[in-house]
């Protein structure tokens, strides 16, 4: 008995770890991403200088988890390309985090134009 007992929690301990390990791999949902990066105002204090370098990688890392989502609506492609430049601008941010970069940035974060042709009316 005692040995059914340990099989099945190391069976249940592997399986805990294989579903965190599974979701650690799958990225923020997109409206969590939304609201860290943009809502609660984590892009204007990146772009405006005012940010730490740990939330300048925090930033670069939304926007990484972004152009691991597929767009909930519109060419996938087009999505890609806009998400995969706030990738390189926000790594640039961290890289240098000079003025030139933080404003780069700010240029490239367009919201409207990525709203219109990606968030789904609501």
């Amino acid at each position: 008995m005692r040995k059914v007992i340990l099989a099945a929690g190391a069976l249940a301990f592997v399986t805990l770890v294989g579903l965190n390990l599974r979701a650690a791999d799958d990225p923020k949902p997109i409206k969590e991403i939304m609201g860290k990066a943009h809502k609660d105002g984590l892009l204007k204090k990146v772009s405006s200088g005012k940010a730490s370098d740990d939330e300048k990688k925090e930033l670069l890392a939304l926007y990484e988890d972004l152009a691991k989502n597929k767009p909930p609506m519109g060419d996938e492609a087009d999505w890609k390309t806009k998400t995969e430049a706030m990738v390189k601008a926000a790594k640039a941010v961290v890289d240098t985090g000079d003025k030139k970069s933080q404003a780069a940035l700010a240029k490239t974060v367009n919201c409207a134009a990525c709203h219109k042709l990606h968030k789904p009316a609501t």
